[in-house]
């Protein structure tokens, strides 16, 4: 057809589509084939041949592009595969699941109660919302209170112990504030001896204590907790001591000094 009626019949016939007849002038008509003619004369054969010969026989510039080896295929396939069942199986045999319900767990805090012993072996239970009061001291069902002695006496010492699941709180005679955790037992004098030492033990468990400045009225006394690993010795400051039983060492943690 291009011979006997050229390119402008081309363009008006209904014989071929619109991208046939791109196609057909681009590479069909007689100057498309006088133009790959010329750039076949181009081509250095006995040249390139041999650039083939070298990347054949490997040691020529042309490597030759590495392809996946029937091992390798079977090693992804082992990985793949298992994957591809697992999923249909999951999917195939899905169940319905029952959700169970989830209730909030409910941590009740620890509750005001201690047992004091005095020092002839009486036991005193001492609850929230019983009080309880004498010439020594007094509680209110939360703290127990001790009032300081006018004139000396012999050095009797109380016992105040916190079962678990409790907690107390306790004020010295000197004005020392102490607050025992759970499983918590301290062993105190009820009067502290003007002139000498202010001398608490921590028999064990866990105790706050926010001690009494040495001022005029202890006469510059020293306050010491004992355990039965250390000596804590302070003046005036606030502090939290450990020392239960499988502690391995009571270390205080110094919250201010004063």
């Amino acid at each position: 057809m291009l011979e006997n009626k050229g390119l402008q019949d081309l363009e008006t016939s209904d014989l071929f589509s619109d991208d046939a007849k791109t196609h057909i002038i681009q590479h069909l008509s007689n100057e498309a084939i006088k133009e790959n003619l010329e750039l076949l004369n181009q081509i250095d054969k006995e040249a390139d041949w041999k650039n083939v010969a070298e990347g054949i026989s490997g040691y020529g510039k042309v490597k030759p592009k590495k392809r996946l080896s029937v091992s390798s295929f079977y090693k992804i396939a082992a990985v793949v595969i298992p994957l591809i069942s697992l999923t249909y199986i999951v999917v195939n045999n899905r169940t319905e699941t029952t959700l169970l319900e989830v209730k909030p767990l409910h941590i009740t805090a620890g509750t005001d109660k201690a047992i004091l012993t005095l020092d002839d072996g009486v036991d005193i239970a001492l609850e929230q919302d019983n009080q309880f009061e004498n010439d020594v001291f007094k509680s209110d069902g939360e703290r127990l209170t001790y009032t300081k002695a006018n004139t000396p006496f012999k050095l009797a010492f109380n016992y105040l112990t916190v079962p678990r699941g409790g907690q107390y709180q306790i004020a010295l005679s000197d004005g020392t504030l102490v607050w025992l955790n759970a499983d918590s037992k301290l062993k105190y004098p009820v009067n502290f001896v003007d002139g000498e030492p202010r001398i608490v033990e921590l028999v064990y468990g866990e105790a706050y204590f926010e001690v009494s400045p040495p001022s005029t009225e202890h006469q510059g006394n020293h306050f010491k907790v004992l355990t039965k690993q250390q000596e804590v010795d302070v003046l005036g400051t606030i502090f939290n001591i450990k020392a239960y039983n499988d502690e391995p060492i009571c270390i205080p943690r110094w919250l201010r000094a004063t």
